[in-house]
Parts: structure tokens; sequence; C-alpha cells
């Protein structure tokens, strides 16, 4: 079951969607509700990439005629390819990220379309390898949270990483190790009520990281089970 927020943010999400068609992919945790039907962590944003740049630039304009009762408060240019669009729809505030990105997608549902999971996992995995998973939790949970639900290949998630331009030989596996860090990057991320302990989500991320990693860097290709939780 969704809270209200997460209806919130799937009806907004959706309806940009069918509006723009495969020009819009919802990425990001919404994308990870879409895919998988279940909620397990909290999110007040809607992460859109747009594949050009007429959508990129009108979307603001078009919003409140798009999704029916949502009122433009703010916008933020990152920079030329990105940007936040702050709402306030239904009496809550949310934020929608949109970035000008060429993606790799599919079609969850009648003209919605999604990141896939290959170039999903690349995205999360490009964190979870870094300084960046500290602050970035999310990524790590989202990872996992494949892990328990899909097959998944360290072939498929080299050539995801390639063909996005992520460099595998920088990744490391030094942040994961660090478990008083990350312990306390947990305990932030916590107030959230999440569904597991840092000792589960320890547990998760040795069996499923760390041999990933390891097989991806001796050249070798491995195969993972989510039911058995083991790489073969």
């Amino acid at each position: 079951m969704y809270n209200t927020v997460e209806k919130d943010l799937l009806n907004i999400a959706k309806k940009i969607a069918m509006y723009y068609g495969n020009q819009i992919v919802i990425v990001g945790h919404i994308s990870m509700l879409l895919a998988y039907g279940e909620s397990y962590r909290h999110t007040r944003d809607v992460d859109l990439h747009a594949n050009n740049l007429l959508l990129f630039n009108e979307l603001e304009t078009k919003l409140e005629s798009i999704v029916n009762g949502c009122e433009v408060i703010d916008i933020k240019n990152h920079s030329e390819t990105s940007k936040r669009i702050t709402i306030r729809y239904n009496n809550n505030i949310y934020k929608i990220d949109l970035v000008l990105k060429c993606e790799s997608w599919i079609e969850i549902e009648p003209g919605i379309c999604i990141q896939d999971k290959s170039a999903r996992l690349a995205d999360k995995l490009s964190v979870v390898f870094s300084k960046k998973v500290y602050r970035r939790l999310k990524d790590l949970l989202d990872v996992l949270y494949i892990a328990r639900r899909e097959a998944v290949s360290t072939y498929e998630i080299e050539v995801a990483v390639n063909d996005r331009g992520y460099d595998i030989s920088v990744w490391t596996f030094q942040y994961l190790l660090d478990t008083v860090t990350l312990k306390h990057a947990f305990i932030k991320f916590d107030g959230q009520n999440l569904y597991l302990t840092f000792e589960e989500l320890y547990e998760e991320y040795t069996e499923f990281l760390l041999p990933m990693l390891a097989l991806i860097q001796e050249g070798r290709i491995g195969t993972w089970d989510p039911e058995r939780a083991r790489w073969s």
C-alpha cells in the first residue's frame, strides 16, 4: 500500500509521463514504486529525464494544465541540463527534479515509461562504490531492494555501466567497509522507519555488492540468484 505522499507523487509522475509519452522517463524512487508496486522508503521528489530540449524548457509552463490542482511555486536551474521545479499539490509541497538526458526505458504501463533495471542499477552502483554512499544511503537501499527481487549478471551490469560512461576502475569497497561512518549515515536515515536493521543491511551488501565488484574486477562473469541470495 502507498501512503498519501506516494499516491500524490505517483499521480503527478503518471500524468506528466502520459502527456509526453516516451519523451519523459520516470527515474528514481518513483520508478521503483512503479516497477515493484511496494513502498519501502520515504520520498518527496519526482525524478524525471527529458530526452529533448523543448520539453525540458517548457515543462514548468505546462505543469498546471497537465496536473490538475498543481501550482508551480518555484523554479531553480542548477545547470543548462538540470532544474528543480517546486510545486504545491493537495496542500503539500513537492519537488520535481528534471534532467535533460536521453534515457533507456521500458513501458511499465500504457504511455508510462520508466528507467530500465540495468540503467537504474548502473546509476546507483556508481554512488554505492564511492564516498557519496554516506550522503545517499537511499541508493544503497535501492540496490539491495532490487537484489532481493531480480536476477542480474555482472555482464549486464558492465554493459550498462559502460553505456552510461562510468569508470568501474575507480569503484572501491573501502566506503562500504567503513562500518562506523556507514552506520552513522544509516542512523540518520532511519528516522524514516526502515524495514531493516543496520546489521541486516550489512549482511545484504556483503553478500551482494562485495562479491559482485570482485567478479567484475577479476574479469569473471557471475549471475545473482535472488532466491538463494548468492552469486554463481
